[in-house]
């Protein structure tokens, strides 16, 4: 073997190990979601000099990699400019620089690294509903948190459970097929577990976007036999867990009740209406910059101290919605920012799920490309979904997930366009 074989050798077998280990280690334990981001950046650092990407996919990664740029100097040019200067404030641009590093591996993928990755988010989800399991059964826990903010635990097995479904529907296996509905089931009850209730509100929502993009192009009588029976099993689940679901949507009724009746703001709900309502108050005044990080924390707790907001408000260092945290702390700037971040992918994979489907009908369901961009359009949205009610954007799982995770399924689809075989083989084993 010479040694450009043996260097490329290693390095297809490296990226497949951090394909594997991104997703499976991501929430069953600390930071997990870093070590196979790290392994990419490692990988497409060593690959930024004899790396390019396919002359048709270009336009892709100038756009997703303008998106991350725009938004990590977005944070980066405030931090730089406060004083005093501190630098756990470079924290979160510098996660978005660590992705761009990591374009060249994604520019590597092949068809045949969709096997790693679909067995790291089986992996991924059924540790993940284990340790809910772990923690509510066991360790008594009221609601489960895994390693992270208990939202984000939540959304994000939900999404790794939606992402197996996808990948294992059709063209594979009926035992991989059991499978992915085991990761959907894994993903749903750590979902509830985590008590989330804007998880529950996307879940339906992904559960129809999958079943209507991934749908056969002449749905046949077996088809809507297997989206039954899914469905069935859904409803059991629901059922099964239906106290602990109803019990949060009776508190969150009241809670919207009483802010509205009397004002309270020391609930869930209450606290989020009154984040809601000072953010948009201060991006009004500052509509084109914001307030940048430091301004905001500092004028929330200027009108704490008098007495103009709720005290408890301050505690808190975001506004529970990713469109209106950015518009008080970045102003027009910030949502122009955060339209790119979440657009850019988002319509990447709404043209190549279209591409996919009216190419021609030699192309078959297990498509590596039509998997891929549902994938990401499950992302795209999901991260839409929880962001009316979290900022998914604040914590390092959120932020880790979706930059990495979308880098992979824009990766994909890259060695789809890239691949000169008609059927790319995509069925893991």
């Amino acid at each position: 073997m010479t040694g450009t074989a043996a260097s490329a050798d290693w390095r297809d077998n490296a990226l497949a190990v951090a394909l594997f280990m991104l997703p499976a280690a991501s929430l069953a334990i600390p930071s997990g979601y870093s070590w196979g981001a790290l392994l990419l950046c490692v990988l497409g650092t060593l690959a930024w000099r004899d790396s390019s990407p396919p002359v048709g996919t270009r336009v892709i990664w100038w756009g997703w990699g303008m998106a991350i740029a725009g938004i990590s100097l977005l944070w980066l040019l405030p931090a730089l400019m406060q004083t005093p200067f501190r630098l756990n404030s470079l924290d979160r641009p510098s996660k978005f620089a660590l992705a761009l590093l990591a374009l060249p591996a994604a520019w590597r993928m092949r068809t045949h690294h969709a096997r790693p990755l679909v067995l790291g988010m089986l992996t991924g989800v059924l540790t993940a509903a284990a340790l809910a399991a772990w923690q509510i059964k066991v360790q008594g826990m009221s609601r489960a948190w895994g390693h992270t903010n208990a939202i984000h635990f939540g959304n994000l097995a939900l999404l790794l459970g939606l992402w197996v479904w996808v990948w294992t529907r059709h063209g594979t296996p009926a035992i991989w097929q059991a499978a992915g509905r085991v990761a959907l089931l894994a993903g749903l009850c750590t979902s509830i577990a985590s008590e989330a209730r804007g998880g529950w509100l996307m879940a339906p929502v992904l559960l129809a976007l999958v079943l209507w993009l991934d749908r056969p192009a002449q749905a046949s009588t077996k088809h809507w036999h297997h989206a039954a029976t899914a469905l069935l099993v859904i409803g059991g689940i629901l059922s099964w867990q239906w106290s602990t679901i109803s019990e949060r949507t009776r508190q969150a009724w009241q809670e919207v009740q009483l802010h509205a009746q009397s004002g309270t703001n020391d609930t869930s709900i209450g606290q989020r209406l009154e984040h809601w309502k000072l953010a948009w108050q201060m991006g009004r005044e500052k509509p084109l910059t914001g307030w940048g990080e430091s301004g905001y924390q500092a004028e929330k707790q200027a009108r704490a101290t008098r007495g103009d907001i709720p005290a408890l408000l301050a505690s808190f260092g975001h506004a529970h919605n990713e469109w209106l945290e950015m518009w008080a702390k970045h102003g027009a700037l910030g949502l122009s920012a955060l339209i790119l971040l979440l657009g850019v992918p988002g319509w990447v994979y709404a043209t190549s799920w279209r591409r996919s489907i009216t190419m021609s009908t030699a192309l078959p369901p297990s498509d590596l490309c039509r998997k891929a961009s549902i994938s990401g359009l499950v992302l795209v949205i999901g991260y839409l979904g929880f962001g009316m009610t979290q900022v998914m954007l604040a914590h390092n799982s959120g932020v880790m997930m979706y930059l990495f995770m979308n880098l992979v399924f824009l990766g994909l689809i890259n060695a789809n366009s890239a691949s000169s075989s008609p059927e790319p083989d995509t069925e893991p084993h």
